[in-house]
């Protein structure tokens, strides 16, 4: 039963998907489709956030989840007591005598694409209809029309009691979009409407055009008013248009509602908003799942009593687990026992030159030493390193870092840490309160500055490359950085390849430069700085060191090393 019901959960959704795709015409090449819902499905969509074609998506769901939120957060001002989602349209809200109905509609972000009023007000030639009402298919059309299905519905039954039709006689109609804010400057009267009270007396752009009568080809005309139950004028009254903002500053707004319904000051706080975050997503999913007569519609109803319940309950929970996590110090146990396999690694690989092995075991020493200071310093440093490692936040989110997988991504991210900082005699952990991973190294005022993401095989290469580029636009620190940033993706899906590394054939002609073909990467507006490291050249590059002798190559530490360090990672 529990298998059938995620299967119908995961198919609803991606057909909704597949829809989005087709009405938006985004271009889903690169988009793992059921890796998409997979991830709706757990609420955990921060791997996925750099996919810009796939946010249009998503953000419906957190309107949804900014709308559940102010009902709780505010309750003397936030009239309704329910939301309702994708059942009278996408969003509605609802008590017993009124009720808001909300479209969200969405452009495509960082681009030049913004709402238009033609694009809130036009209709489209429709060939088969079933009534009238059909001719009318514009965004506000549609809109309009839940409120006629609504009070022509014979009964509508949610939760408890039906609901009396006749007390709704004053709606609202609010169409949500992330169109920046300098938009639909022509609908001011609209777009500076959150009472739903607008002077529509000198309006000349919305009402002409709806009232525009549908022509069909025998010259039959079909007027608004007659087949809508009100005037034109009664609904562009209580029309909002409202500009929510972009996909991240939505999430950052939805972020602060939940920090002021949990009201926690302790730093445990990030974690228990992004998995309160999470969970809430969880829910609209999975509770939205058929759209047939025999789903039970209170499924789709959000109650405020409820909500404030699963609250309390994640951040209790929440709360709980951590404190006993961070009481254990077994993750430095398990950093430490790491370490020392990597020493071992070590010795055996570089067994025929000691001096290159006595570099990396000091660099090695160093990274400890760091670790355990911070670790010192703040007893929260491990789960914030794994999660910068893994998930690319600077949170303590609780996982089960410990589990074997996860040790060996662990172990291979330390040893490639320590790989790119043994150039260099001076190094450190760089912007230490930001988002990512930092390291640095310095040598003659020669620096490297890197940061490192584990991706765990659960996304293909240009995903993951995405999802660094978004992390790194959003990271309060990615706008200082102007040399080059170097990041370093360990353990994506990989594609298949027949190409092969030049490292080692040009290493062993005494360095000679050679271009090595590499793959055509399609980034989402990275930045100029940003370099990322081929991983298999950072293999082939420490394979040929280990076969050499203390006699032709004594040290890692000199320009001329790190010179050519530097041009292996800047390959393309």
């Amino acid at each position: 039963m529990e298998t059938t019901y995620k299967n119908s959960v995961h198919r609803y959704h991606l057909e909704k998907l597949k829809e989005y795709q087709e009405q938006s015409g985004e271009n889903f090449e690169e988009i793992d489709e059921d890796e998409i819902i997979n991830k709706l499905m757990e609420g955990d969509f921060d791997d996925l956030g750099g996919l810009t074609a796939i946010r249009g998506f998503v953000y419906q769901y957190y309107v949804a989840i900014y709308f559940i939120l102010k009902m709780v957060q505010d309750p003397k001002t936030s009239w309704w007591d329910k939301v309702v989602f994708e059942y009278f349209d996408d969003v509605a809200l609802l008590r017993n005598d009124k009720i808001r109905f909300i479209q969200v509609k969405t452009v495509r972000e960082n681009s030049s694409n913004r709402l238009r009023p033609n694009d809130i007000y036009s209709r489209s030639a429709k060939k088969n209809v079933e009534s009238n009402y059909d001719y009318f298919n514009s965004w506000t059309d549609k809109l309009f029309k839940n409120y006629e299905s609504f009070i022509n519905k014979k009964s509508i039954s949610l939760i408890d009691n039906y609901l009396e039709k006749d007390s709704f006689v004053d709606p609202e109609f609010e169409l949500v979009s992330n169109t920046p804010h300098n938009s639909l400057e022509d609908l001011e009267v609209f777009t500076l409407n959150p009472s739903f009270n607008a002077d529509i007396s000198n309006e000349t752009i919305l009402k002409p055009n709806i009232e525009k009568p549908i022509v069909l080809k025998d010259n039959k005309r079909i007027q608004f008013d007659k087949v809508f139950s009100k005037s034109v004028e009664f609904y562009l009254e209580r029309l909002y248009i409202n500009k929510l903002g972009s996909f991240d500053s939505l999430k950052k707004i939805i972020e602060g509602l939940i920090e002021d319904i949990i009201r926690i000051s302790h730093p445990i706080k990030k974690t228990i908003v992004d998995e309160i975050f999470r969970n809430l997503l969880s829910e609209i999913v999975q509770r939205t799942y058929r759209d047939d007569s025999e789903m039970d519609k209170s499924h789709l109803v959000f109650k405020r009593e409820d909500v404030q319940a699963l609250i309390y309950t994640w951040c209790e929970s929440l709360k709980d687990n951590a404190a006993s996590y961070l009481e254990d110090s077994s993750l430095l146990s398990i950093i430490r026992y790491l370490l020392e396999a990597l020493r071992n690694e070590f010795q055996e690989e570089f067994e025929s030159n000691q001096k290159l092995l006595k570099e990396l075991l000091e660099t090695l020493d160093w990274f400890r030493t760091e670790f355990e200071e911070q670790f010192r310093n703040d007893s929260t440093y491990c789960l914030v390193f794994l999660n910068k490692l893994f998930n690319l936040q600077s949170t303590i989110k609780v996982e089960k870092f410990n589990n074997d997988k996860n040790k060996q991504h662990i172990k291979t991210s330390l040893s490639y840490i320590i790989r790119c900082l043994v150039f260099y005699p001076s190094k450190k952990v760089e912007f230490k309160n930001a988002q990512l991973l930092f390291h640095a190294g310095e040598i003659e005022n020669e620096k490297l500055l890197f940061t490192i993401y584990n991706a765990r095989n659960r996304s293909n290469t240009v995903v993951v490359k995405n999802t660094v580029v978004s992390a790194l636009q959003q990271c309060d620190y990615g706008s200082q950085i102007n040399q080059d940033l170097f990041s370093l993706i360990l353990d994506e899906k990989k594609e298949q390849t027949t190409e092969k590394s030049e490292t080692s054939k040009r290493l062993a002609a005494r360095f000679a430069v050679t271009k090595v073909e590499r793959e055509d990467i399609s980034i989402i507006d990275p930045p100029e700085n940003l370099k990322f490291i081929n991983t298999a050249e950072v293999e082939d590059f420490f394979g040929f060191f280990s076969n050499t002798n203390e006699e032709e190559v004594p040290t890692f530490q000199n320009r001329k090393m790190e010179n050519d360090w530097k041009l292996s990672l800047l390959e393309e």
